[in-house]
C-alpha cells in the first residue's frame, strides 16, 4: 500500500528566494530543524535533519531552480517511516504571490 501527504501555502516570495529555502543547509535551518547539515545544492547531494540525537537523511534527486526541489529518503538511513519516501517541492505564481506545493509519498506500508 502507498500512502501521501499534500499540502499548500501562498508564500510571499520569490521563486527564487523560496528555493534557496529549499536548498541552502542554513536557510533549510530557519524553517525546518535548526540542527540541519549536509548539502542540497546539486543533485545527489546528502541532507541530514537533526531531531534530538535523531537523524533524517534525504539524497536530492532533483533540482530545477525557482520551479521544483525532489528529495527521496535512502534506505536504512533514518525513521522506517520516511524509508524510500519521496518529498517534492513544486513553486508555481498565484495572483501575485507564489503558491508552494509539498508532497510526500511512500510506498512503505501504512498500516
Amino acid at each position: 500500500m502507498s500512502y501521501g501527504i499534500n499540502h499548500q501555502v501562498g508564500v510571499k516570495a520569490s521563486p527564487e528566494e523560496i528555493y534557496k529555502h529549499l536548498t541552502q543547509t542554513a536557510k533549510l535551518a530557519q524553517w525546518w530543524t535548526t540542527d540541519t547539515r549536509g548539502s542540497g545544492a546539486k543533485v545527489g547531494d546528502t541532507l541530514e535533519f537533526w531531531f534530538s540525537g535523531f537523524c533524517q537523511k534525504f539524497n536530492v534527486k532533483e533540482l530545477t531552480p525557482g520551479k521544483r526541489v525532489a528529495w527521496e529518503a535512502p534506505k536504512d538511513q533514518g525513521s522506517d517511516e520516511w524509508q524510500e519516501t519521496e518529498v517534492t517541492f513544486d513553486l508555481s505564481p498565484v495572483c501575485g504571490n507564489n503558491k508552494l506545493r509539498r508532497q510526500s509519498a511512500s510506498s512503505q506500508n501504512a498500516g
